[in-house]
């Protein structure tokens, strides 16, 4: 079996499945896989497989959730070729995927002016806060003190079927 032009190591072959190691991909390319039987004979799976992300194999819950919203734009990933489906997304890190997803991959919004006490403007994402805020998507987590609690979290996977969900994406 090879993957690309590599070879698959660790082969193992059942009844109904074949198992096998494949080198790291990169990610976002449709990766051609070739099977071969012991006689010779084999061939090319028609849809090969796409790797988006490392983590995030078509067997994980998430991966049609994940795969819309990379297809969308709206995120790239946690960095090294994975998504980090299970890593916590902050309230921050969520006002990005809503906006994007609102308004498009390519939308910059506003310039923040400092609406809530704990967000500064030129802290990481204040831009996409205020902007969500302005929208009326969010007042935040509390209104007396005026705060958003940019840290609290959220799993990525969480918000990515809540994006997809909430936004009909394919």
């Amino acid at each position: 079996m090879t993957v690309g032009s590599s070879a698959a190591t660790g082969v193992s072959v059942g009844a109904r499945q074949i198992a096998a190691t494949v080198p790291a991909l990169p990610a976002g390319k449709v990766h051609a896989v070739r099977v071969t039987n012991p006689d010779g004979r084999g061939g090319v799976l028609a849809n090969g497989w796409l790797a988006d992300f490392l983590d995030v194999s078509p067997a994980h819950p998430f991966h049609d959730f994940v795969e819309s919203i990379v297809r969308a734009g709206i995120t790239s990933g946690c960095g090294g070729g994975n998504y980090c489906p299970d890593s916590a997304v902050t309230r921050a890190q969520m006002a990005v995927f809503l906006l994007k997803t609102l308004l498009g991959s390519a939308y910059v919004p506003p310039a923040a002016v400092g609406v809530f006490e704990d967000v500064s403007p030129g802290s990481f994402a204040a831009d996409w806060i205020e902007d969500l805020a302005a929208r009326s998507i969010t007042a935040g987590c509390s209104v007396s003190p005026s705060l958003y609690c940019p840290t609290n979290p959220n799993t990525r996977g969480q918000m990515a079927v809540f994006i997809v969900k909430t936004f009909r994406l394919p």
